[in-house]
């Protein structure tokens, strides 16, 4: 019970999650649909209900895993090895790449894809991301 209510405290702590799902409902929001809010709560429902069933199983295969790597310590000790590694190797490529670059021609790209398949709601998310993208770019 003690580490039910911790995950209920860091859950209620933690403003990612409300940012996150203010940021992500609302594009989800059709207008003629019935009211905002009813509409926010059927979503909402419907990834507790998700997530309700898909974290379960999880939950049970990561305990399980867990149990095994603490009985074979060689694999644990090789995992960490390599887990290592390839952190060090993606710190290394951060450095040395120009990832604000790479990171606002993705913006403008995916912005551009959306909007042709007219799968994204706010194109004026887009056009200011895009405009500051090449803003930035220049």
């Amino acid at each position: 019970m003690k580490i039910f209510r911790q995950g209920v405290l860091v859950t209620v702590l933690n403003p990612k999650v409300a940012i996150f799902f203010l940021a992500f409902l609302p594009q989800f929001i059709e207008a003629g649909a019935g009211s905002v809010g009813a509409q926010l709560f059927l979503h909402g429902i419907l990834i507790i209900a998700v997530a309700g069933l898909v974290e379960p199983p999880l939950i049970l295969i990561g305990g399980k895993l867990t149990a095994y790597l603490n009985k074979n310590t060689n694999l644990s000790r090789w995992l960490d090895r390599g887990l290592g590694t390839l952190f060090i190797w993606l710190g290394f490529k951060l450095a040395t790449t120009d990832w604000r670059y790479k990171f606002n021609l993705l913006l403008v790209y995916l912005c551009i894809e959306a909007q042709n398949n007219k799968t994204f709601k706010s194109s004026s998310i887009c056009k200011y991301r895009a405009n500051y993208a090449i803003m930035f770019l220049e």
